[in-house]
C-alpha cells in the first residue's frame, strides 16, 4: 500500500542506478492439472550448490480438503528441478508450513502444523533431494507460530490456544524438549533467540505491537506494548548481534494498512519506528527481514500467512540502520505476487519467495531498480525529544548539503509546515498528534521520518 509521505509525493518515479541483475519466476501450484489449485512459498532458503529450496502450501481444487506442504527446488537461476509433496496426494488434511532451514548434511527440516488426526506442531525432515527422512508430530490442540532456529540447532515455536500460549523448543531430531505456558496471552506471529540467548515473541494485543522477552526456559522478563495506528500488528522479528532488535509488521488507519519497521532495544525500549516507502495499494505488510552484509535491513512483505492470500503486489526494500528507505523495488506488476521471504545470497544480492494465486514465486535481485529516489544513506537526522509537549529539534548530520527543506504533513496528508532550514532546526509545538516529515534537497527526497506532539 501506499505510506502516507509518498502518496503525496507525484514527483516519484523509476529510477535505475548502476548495474542490475535479477530474474523472477512463478511456479504453477500443480502441474498436473488443468485446475492447480492455489500455493504460496513461505520460506526459502539457498543450497550449496547456488540453487534455492522454497517450502509452501499447495490447495488442490477438489471437494475435500487437501492443503498439503510442497518443496519447490530450482538451480541458482530458477530454473526448477524437483518438487515434493510432503503427504500422500490422496489424504484429505490440513498442512501448514511456518520455516525451513537448511541442515548441516545438506537436507531439509520443516516446521509447521497439521490438523490431520492430530492437531500440533508438525516437523519433517528430508534428505537434500526433498525425500522425507522422519516426520513427527507433537499435538497441542493450538494454532502453531513460527519455527526458528537457536544457536544450538534446537527449534523454537509458540502454540496458541483461545486462552493459552506455550513455548515450544525441539531439538533436530524433532524431539521435544520444553514446553512451557507463557504468563501473558496475545496473538503471536514470529519468535527468534537474542545474540545473548534469551527469546523475543513478537505479535499484536489490543490492536498494538505487543513484544515479550523469556530466558531459555521460557521465564518471562519483560512484556512491552506499542501503539502507532488504530490496528497495529508486530509479523516478524531480526534479531541484530548487539542484542538490539528489529520489528516489522503494519499499522492501519493512516491510509489503508502501511507496512512498519521499528528498531528496540534489548530491554524493549523503542529506537525508532517508520513507516516504510511503499507506492502500491492494498494491504500490506512486513513479512520477512534479512542482514545484509553492509549493516543495512533487507525487507519483503505483502503476503498475510493467517488468510493465507497475497493482498497486494510485493515489495522489497533496504532500509538504513536509522530507519531510512533507501531503496524499494516492487514485483512486476502482471505477476502479481506477494512477498513472504528475503535472503541474503551466497554473492551478497538477495532472493525472495512468496506467491499469487496461481502458484510459488522467486524473484533473485543483484544491484538497484528502485521506485523511489535514492535516499542518501549519509544524511542522519536525528529529532529530539520526540515525542514532545513543546517544541521539537532536528539536527541533521551531512557533510554534503547546506540548505534544506522539510515538509510537514498530519496523519490525514494534509501538508501542514513547509520551512527552508539549516543543519539545526526547532520545530514550534503543533496540534497533539502524529505527523510525518520529508526532507528535501534541490527537490529530491534525502530523508523522511515521524514526529509526535502530546499535550
Amino acid at each position: 500500500m501506499k505510506n502516507l509521505l509518498f502518496t503525496l509525493f507525484c514527483f516519484l518515479l523509476s529510477i535505475n542506478y548502476g548495474n542490475t541483475q535479477s530474474w523472477e519466476q512463478n511456479y504453477m501450484a500443480d502441474t498436473t492439472s488443468s485446475n492447480p489449485g492455489f500455493g504460496f512459498a513461505y520460506d526459502l532458503v539457498q543450497t550449496n550448490d547456488g540453487g534455492y529450496v522454497m517450502a509452501g502450501e499447495m490447495d488442490l481444487p477438489t471437494g475435500a480438503v487437501r492443503h498439503y506442504i510442497q518443496l519447490i527446488k530450482t538451480d541458482a537461476s530458477g530454473n526448477e528441478e524437483w518438487r515434493k509433496l510432503m503427504a500422500p496426494y490422496y489424504d484429505i488434511r490440513m498442512d501448514k508450513v511456518t520455516d525451513l532451514h537448511l541442515m548441516p548434511d545438506n537436507g531439509l527440516l520443516l516446521g509447521g502444523s497439521t490438523h490431520y488426526n492430530n492437531q500440533g506442531l508438525l516437523i519433517i525432515r528430508t534428505d537434500e533431494n526433498g525425500d522425507t527422512l522422519w516426520t513427527k508430530v507433537h499435538p497441542t490442540n493450538a494454532i502453531i507460530s513460527s519455527f526458528s532456529k537457536t544457536s544450538d540447532y534446537n527449534f523454537l515455536s509458540i502454540a496458541r490456544t483461545n486462552t493459552d500460549l506455550t513455548l515450544l523448543k525441539t531439538d533436530s531430531l524433532g524431539n521435544l524438549i520444553l514446553s512451557k505456558t507463557l504468563d501473558a496471552f496475545f496473538y503471536p506471529f514470529d519468535i527468534q533467540e537474542m545474540s545473548n540467548g534469551d527469546y523475543i515473541i513478537a505479535g499484536e494485543r489490543n490492536g498494538g505491537f505487543y513484544l515479550a522477552k523469556t530466558n531459555n526456559l521460557g521465564d518471562t522478563l519483560w512484556t512491552k506494548s506499542y501503539q502507532f495506528s488504530t490496528a497495529d500488528a508486530a509479523t516478524c522479528i531480526q534479531a541484530l548481534p548487539n542484542g538490539e532488535f528489529i520489528i516489522g509488521g503494519y499499522g492501519t488507519g493512516i491510509v489503508n494498512q502501511s507496512p512498519i519497521m521499528a528498531k528496540f532495544g534489548s530491554n524493549g525500549n523503542m529506537i525508532w519506528q517508520s513507516y516504510l516507502s511503499t507506492p502500491i495499494s492494498g494491504m500490506a505488510r512486513v513479512s520477512d527481514i534479512a542482514l545484509h552484509s553492509n549493516g543495512n535491513y533487507l525487507v519483503t512483505g505483502s503476503i498475510d500467512r493467517d488468510s493465507w492470500f497475497a493482498f497486494a503486489s510485493g515489495f522489497s526494500a533496504e532500509i538504513s540502520p536509522n530507519g531510512q528507505t533507501i531503496q524499494l523495488d516492487t514485483f512486476n506488476s502482471t505477476i502479481s505476487a506477494g512477498g513472504s521471504s528475503i535472503i541474503l545470497t551466497a554473492d551478497n544480492c538477495y532472493a525472495i519467495a512468496g506467491g499469487n494465486n496461481q502458484g510459488y514465486y522467486l524473484r533473485y535481485q543483484c544491484g538497484t531498480t528502485s521506485t523511489l529516489p535514492k535516499i542518501n544513506s549519509k544524511v542522519e537526522i536525528q529529532t529530539f525529544p520526540n515525542p514532545s509537549s513543546n517544541t521539537i529539534q532536528f539536527n541533521i548530520n551531512t557533510n554534503e548539503y547546506q540548505k534544506f527543506e522539510l515538509r510537514i504533513f498530519d496523519s490525514q496528508g494534509k501538508l501542514v509546515k513547509n520551512e527552508n532550514i539549516n543543519r539545526q532546526y526547532e520545530l514550534e509545538h503543533l496540534p497533539s498528534g502524529t505527523y510525518f516529515y520529508g526532507l528535501f534537497t534541490d527537490n529530491q527526497l534525502i530523508g523522511n521520518g515521524q514526529i509526535l506532539f502530546v499535550n
